[in-house]
């Protein structure tokens, strides 16, 4: 069986104890899927992060935010076709489920492994507020690439991994077209973690994140 490790060595796989696998199984029972056009995906992706541009929000094809104590999922329909939204969802799921999960991305966890040898407490207002804003990013990339994992094993069981894998590719490739620097930069990274991912599961190998 394929497993996902982080860089030390634990197991993230999701062959949890019996307790938690239930906790998962309520959270993702919990959340709402909602399928939306490219026009309502901009206009309630602008609402909960106005601080993108437009062009950054696009770039991602699914949204989970909370609104109400409830978890909401937006799938983009004028990308994703139908037999590949299941995939889509899962990415969603296992990204809102690991970004909230204790043991998985904890913020302060990410913060102990980032910080190296920083003396953060030093640091003055603006250089705090950079470090922070880096961090974002380092957490934010490690519970997408376990989303994309999660996303490739299910298209893997369904016998669709390589199919699935070419489309996305070819999406990716599509989209450098239009693309400004900011969001050429978000396609190479995504495009990198999804050939990794994707050589893994393919060789049969144990999938080893390595965070930068």
């Amino acid at each position: 069986m394929n497993k996902f490790e982080n860089n030390g060595g634990e197991n993230l796989d999701e062959n949890l104890p019996a307790e938690e696998e239930t906790k998962r199984k309520e959270f993702f029972d919990k959340i709402i899927t909602i399928p939306v056009s490219k026009e309502e995906f901009l206009q309630i992706g602008k609402q909960n992060h106005p601080e993108m541009e437009d062009a950054e929000i696009l770039q991602t094809k699914g949204l989970n935010f909370e609104k109400d104590g409830e978890i909401v999922i937006l799938m983009r329909t004028d990308v994703y076709p139908e037999k590949y939204m299941p995939y889509l969802e899962t990415h969603e799921k296992w990204d809102a489920w690991v970004a909230r999960k204790d043991g998985y991305n904890l913020f302060k966890k990410s913060a102990r492994e980032y910080k190296n040898d920083k003396s953060v407490e030093n640091f003055d207002d603006k250089t705090k507020q950079e470090f922070y804003d880096e961090l974002s990013i380092y957490n934010y990339d490690f519970r997408h690439e376990y989303a994309i994992y999660k996303e490739y094993e299910q298209a893997m069981n369904d016998g669709k991994l390589e199919e699935y894998h070419r489309w996305i590719m070819d999406l990716r490739e599509d989209e450098k077209k239009t693309a400004n620097e900011k969001t050429l930069q978000l396609i190479a990274n995504d495009t990198r973690i999804r050939e990794s991912v994707y050589k893994k599961l393919t060789e049969g190998s144990n999938h080893r994140f390595t965070r930068n």
